[in-house]
């Protein structure tokens, strides 16, 4: 039989970690589309999609990065 702690059902400390709301996602879809809808109207949509999605994924790895830092260090 299994000890079971205070902190869970098998004596594990593991926490639930959840990202925060954040818009990144939607930037980097609004990125993609401009970028893929270039390819059939213009070069310059191309080039805006592509920095649009270049930008919104290096700040949603950026928040992630500071999320995953403020995790608290048990181990």
């Amino acid at each position: 039989m299994a000890h079971r702690g205070p902190h869970g059902a098998n004596g594990s400390r593991e926490q639930i970690h959840l990202p925060g709301n954040t818009l990144r996602p939607l930037y980097m879809a609004a990125g993609i589309t401009l970028g893929l809808l270039g390819l059939i109207l213009s070069w310059p949509f191309v080039a805006v999609g592509g920095a649009i999605t270049a930008l919104s994924l290096a700040l949603w790895i950026k928040d992630a990065t500071r999320d995953y830092e403020r995790l608290p260090r048990e181990r």
